[in-house]
């Protein structure tokens, strides 16, 4: 609207400087059918161009020119486009364009154009660092937790464990003749103490799905 023009549209890339460029913004539409297109197909459209090349671009497009939607604005005029790289620091994160009735000066809007794309890189940017530091963050939360677990995990386990060796161990000894009520309970010890392990196992199997 400030640069006078017909259409504009802001395309990002899905990743940092990769991925497919996506519709995220637009100021006025053709068709219908163009709202539900949020994805731009490659090849060598003018909005492409400005991705790869990372630099501005001024290009008359005819009124007769294959485009999504028919070209009617500006009558049978030819009409104008222009489109600038948004970028922060070294990616090219998108790009910003406009599309209409062809002038004879527009570095104006060029100027204003870039201007304008600088500030949505750094917003974008500003976004991808917020967004990698609550990354960063839940990440830590999930170490700290996994840690936890395995601290409490490691505590119950050691507990049938030591008791199962002890019976065991009572039970192989050759310097003590354990009466059958001692070596029947020694026995209890071992079982119980594997229920016990088993119940921990199948507790850490529920937990994993």
């Amino acid at each position: 609207a400030v640069t006078d023009m017909n259409l504009g549209w802001i395309y990002l890339y899905d990743g940092q400087g990769q991925g497919s460029l996506q519709l995220v913004a637009e100021h006025g539409s053709m068709t219908e059918g163009e709202k539900g297109s949020h994805t731009l197909e490659a090849g060598d459209n003018p909005v492409n161009q400005v991705a790869r090349s990372g630099e501005a671009l001024e290009t008359i497009i005819a009124s007769d020119a294959p485009w999504p939607g028919r070209l009617e604005f500006c009558g049978d005029h030819d009409h104008l486009f222009i489109g600038v790289p948004v970028l922060s620091g070294e990616y090219i994160q998108g790009v910003l364009a406009v599309l209409g009735c062809n002038r004879l000066e527009v570095q104006q809007e060029v100027e204003l154009l870039t201007a304008v794309a600088r500030q949505i890189g750094v917003a974008v940017e500003k976004t991808q660092l917020a967004e990698e530091a609550s990354r960063m963050k839940l990440l830590q939360e999930l170490d700290r937790m996994r840690s936890e677990l395995i601290a409490n995990v490691s505590h119950d386990l050691r507990t049938p464990l030591g008791l199962i060796k002890l019976s065991g161990t009572s039970l192989l000894a050759t310097d003590i003749d354990f009466n059958e009520k001692v070596r029947r309970e020694l026995l209890s010890v071992i079982l119980d103490e594997t229920d016990r392990l088993e119940k921990i196992v199948d507790d850490l199997l529920l937990l994993a799905q």
